[in-house]
């Protein structure tokens, strides 16, 4: 009988931008693997979901002082069966995550996963935890039993996390909706700095880690790069992977895609053209082939870089290129994303023929790929990274920092050989940035080569596929109990 895999996410995107996204699970299901999901559901931001599931039951969720009803409802989306955790007290936020109440919502969540459990034909083999709203499902399964005498001991659990820095951290209080005090937080190692940490517990309590990206997975070991949790990853780094994200080649496919004015693919280059001189004239940007348009599109925050642009923005101007400007959605924004957003919103007013600041649209992004020439993403850190695959997938040459996934999918443009798929620096210095944009300007004045290097990395196979390939054996080990065994290594070339 094939294995049976229950994704536990508290959000999975359909546009491919999470770990475990939707083509990574379709891909696991065509390697014949009995792949399932399970996620809450947002009736507002989803309504579909409720309008084609069906109510599988009800759960009651003890919550600290009180009891929470809930349902369990369950829908089939492109052949995946979904189960949705319908508690509208709950999951009816405008927002994912970023609310004070999320320790007691995800909370909910990692107690109603398991609840869940009683109403499945079929106990899961493995559970794959998505991000730390999942993070406490490993720990509640080994202090769990379910009734009616189905044990959850067979069960394996797998942490997947983004970030080292996304931890889910509450003040400790919080803990009583997990049935947990002080002391035994303390006792089961979960204690932090008395506060609550989720992903704490997904790290200590998985049978299994994987994070995005093999360097990714060296550099979250360091003092520098773990965020206080390198302790716990060297100590189970038998148990980690790191396994680089992928795209979903048919939801991100020039050749094909519909919202681009025109067609293109490798050898056949004018649709990209033709797309760049549309996206020129719908930002009110001069329409000329001569310069090339750059592209920053990520979290307006130091983490991604947006301080290395703002510093090197009047150096940058100084050349003949476009730059455009579009912040990731992330929710609310903070203080420091907004005080980026308003510098370059300025600077665009006074730049009107070489720098706009967009708000963002999602309905957007595809035509920007497909528009620009050059994307830029100087990252402090990066776990992953799927913008750059994107990017590349589009023909548009990734100028990137030398860290996490951009380091594993990015490979530096060698002038000699004509190999490479982008630019790569090393240091976070707004100064080496600059370098590396100046090389690809330079570089862009020779359309011949230029075009080389732009199909160089059209042709990359960083899809949904080769991630799933990469679960599957991880499943495999996990099942058949070999997992303990083996010593898996996270170096590059695994």
């Amino acid at each position: 009988m094939n294995k049976t895999i229950l994704v536990a996410t508290g959000h999975i995107d359909g546009a491919g931008r999470n770990a475990l996204n939707l083509g990574i699970v379709r891909e696991l299901a065509d390697k014949g693997l009995d792949v399932r999901v399970i996620t809450p559901l947002r009736r507002n931001r989803e309504p579909e979901a409720l309008a084609e599931s069906r109510e599988l039951g009800t759960i009651a969720v003890p919550m600290a002082s009180d009891t929470v009803e809930g349902a369990v409802r369950q829908s089939i989306r492109n052949g995946i069966p979904f189960y949705w955790i319908d508690a509208p007290s709950y999951f009816d936020e405008d927002n994912v995550n970023g609310h004070m109440d999320d320790a007691e919502r995800y909370s909910f969540f990692a107690k109603a996963v398991l609840e869940s459990l009683l109403l499945m034909e079929r106990l899961p083999d493995i559970i794959h935890c998505e991000d730390w709203p999942a993070a406490f499902i490993p720990y509640l399964k080994h202090v769990s039993d379910l009734e009616n005498g189905r044990k959850p001991d067979r069960i394996r659990t797998v942490y997947t996390f983004q970030s080292i820095g996304s931890q889910g951290i509450f003040d400790i209080e919080a803990a009583a909706h997990l049935d947990l005090d002080a002391e035994a937080l303390s006792a089961s190692g979960l204690d932090y700095y008395e506060q609550l940490n989720f992903m704490k517990a997904g790290l200590l309590y998985a049978d299994a880690l994987t994070t995005v990206s093999p360097t990714y997975a060296r550099e979250i070991g360091t003092e520098m790069g773990g965020m206080t949790m390198e302790s716990i990853v060297n100590a189970r780094r038998d148990r980690l992977r790191g396994i680089v994200g992928g795209i979903d080649p048919a939801n991100w496919d020039p050749e094909n895609d519909p919202e681009l004015p025109a067609n293109y693919g490798i050898g056949r280059m004018e649709g990209k053209r033709i797309s760049k001189a549309r996206l020129q004239e719908e930002l009110g940007l001069p329409i000329r082939a001569d310069v090339p348009v750059i592209l920053y599109h990520s979290e307006l925050s130091c983490e991604r870089g947006a301080d290395l642009l703002r510093y090197s923005l009047a150096d940058i101007l100084k050349s003949d290129m476009q730059l455009v400007v579009m912040p990731a959605e992330e929710g609310s924004r903070g203080f420091e994303e907004e005080t980026f957003a308003a510098f370059f919103s300025e600077a665009a007013s006074s730049k009107e023929g070489k720098l706009r600041f967009l708000p963002y649209e999602r309905g957007r992004i595809k035509r920007l790929f497909a528009g620009a020439d050059i994307y830029l993403m100087p990252s402090a850190s990066d776990s992953g990274g799927l913008e750059q695959l994107i990017a590349m997938r589009y023909g548009t040459v990734p100028i990137v920092r030398s860290v996490g996934g951009l380091a594993d999918t990015v490979e530096p443009y060698d002038a000699d050989s004509g190999k490479g798929t982008g630019f790569v620096f090393r240091y976070a210095n707004e100064k080496v940035m600059l370098h590396s944009v100046r090389e690809a300007l330079r570089l862009y004045r020779d359309a011949e080569a230029w075009q080389v290097l732009a199909e160089n990395g059209m042709g990359h196979e960083y899809f949904a596929a080769r991630a799933a390939a990469e679960y599957a054996k991880l499943y495999d080990e996990l099942a058949d109990g070999e997992f303990a065994k083996a010593l898996i290594s996270v170096g590059k070339g695994e």
